[in-house]
């Protein structure tokens, strides 16, 4: 998958011109190409005669030029390689007439990048597609630097918690934690969180609970004061802000299926991470919307759990959660380790779409090729039934 990279200045620019105004608006990108990776060194903002509509953008072409001929008396090797426009609505996909437009612009490039931003609180959302003479436009991925990256975590508990911790370490500068439920005592036997993060006042009530990404979050501000974390202390289903990507440690298969639907539809890419039985074999699922098999593509063996007491006793019960075993503290943080080096190689277009890796002696790693398309991420509704 081809790749856009866009540096903290730069997208600080870019943000500039689109806030500038209210309606439509636009920038032109210059810069450069390794490989399938292409970096925006600078940025050309629409011109004093630029057209601004509520539903129709045209820059000033000569403003562009004149910029761009500046620019090569300085760095000659740079490149016109595609403009980016605000799409109003919340409009993320390229309209029928910017295709057109593409297709002209293609009678003179070899290549060109094409892409929709979107206004989101404050920030800005880039859907970028490259296009190449005589092919269909390919969505590309955005890289940013490593403090620039929004992960969302969704699950905190033992995997997901050291899975944060090392995000945090890393050097990410914006997460986002779901989990639903509360932190309690019997958690600390395997998780980042200990004693030091049971509040006073829990000591006196012990009925006062508190949310398990809340503490969490606590957690990594301790380790880095400077990294901004949301904390969503409900069940996944929705993500206000778009994250460049989503890290599932959830142990539900309902809510693993519910974050696979959202990345699917949101273009997000996600890695998977999880363990069996008493954190024995780690498996890890990558999935790149569009590109690699989705969660729902592969089969899993067996039937649901089997219904503990909870069933009758909790409102909120979910039959599709893997009940607890005791695992080894060490194990699970094998299993968060080698999803952690899954996202950073995700976020590189090095992909493996499914590890299994046995924890246990004798270990053993397999890396399990999948044929892309379901019923969930295709048109393919083969071994449906009613």
């Amino acid at each position: 998958m081809p790749s856009i990279k866009i540096s903290r200045p730069i997208e600080a620019k870019i943000r500039e011109i689109v806030y500038a105004c209210s309606v439509e608006t636009g920038v032109t990108l210059f810069g450069r190409k390794d490989g399938d990776t292409f970096e925006v060194v600078e940025v050309c903002g629409p011109g004093k005669n630029a057209t601004h509509q509520e539903l129709h953008y045209s820059g000033n072409s000569d403003h562009a030029s004149d910029f761009y001929t500046e620019l090569l008396k300085t760095q000659p090797d740079l490149k016109h390689i595609g403009e980016f426009h605000v799409h109003p609505c919340g409009m993320s996909r390229l309209s029928g007439g910017d295709r057109r437009t593409v297709k002209e612009v293609l009678r003179t490039y070899e290549e060109f990048i094409a892409g929709v931003m979107l206004r989101n609180k404050g920030g800005v959302d880039f859907y970028p597609v490259f296009f190449a003479r005589g092919q269909e436009g390919v969505d590309m991925r955005v890289i940013r630097d490593v403090h620039d990256l929004h992960i969302a975590v969704v699950g905190l508990g033992s995997g997901g918690s050291a899975l944060a911790d090392m995000l945090v370490r890393y050097g990410v500068g914006k997460l986002t934690l779901v989990d639903p439920d509360t932190f309690e005592p019997e958690n600390i036997k395997r998780h980042i969180l200990d004693t030091g993060y049971i509040p006073p006042i829990s000591k006196l009530f012990p009925r006062l609970k508190f949310n398990k990404a809340r503490v969490v979050m606590w957690r990594l501000h301790d380790i880095n004061p400077n990294v901004s974390v949301k904390f969503i202390g409900d069940k996944f289903s929705s993500l206000s802000e778009r994250p460049d990507l989503i890290a599932c440690c959830a142990d539900s298969d309902a809510c693993c299926q519910l974050v696979n639907q959202y990345a699917l539809e949101h273009h997000i890419p996600v890695v998977f991470g999880g363990v069996h039985g008493a954190a024995e074999m780690a498996e890890i699922i990558t999935l790149i919307p569009g590109e690699t098999p989705c969660y729902a593509c592969y089969e899993r063996d067996g039937s649901e759990p089997e219904p503990t007491q909870e069933k009758y006793t909790n409102p909120g019960y979910d039959s599709t959660r893997t009940p607890s075993q005791p695992g080894l503290w060490a194990d699970i943080l094998m299993a968060a380790s080698i999803q952690f080096r899954a996202i950073l190689d995700a976020l590189q277009d090095k992909i493996n779409p499914l590890i299994l890796a046995r924890l246990r002696f004798p270990y053993s790693a397999e890396v399990i090729r999948q044929k892309k398309g379901c019923a969930v991420c295709s048109d393919n509704m083969e071994g449906l039934s009613i």
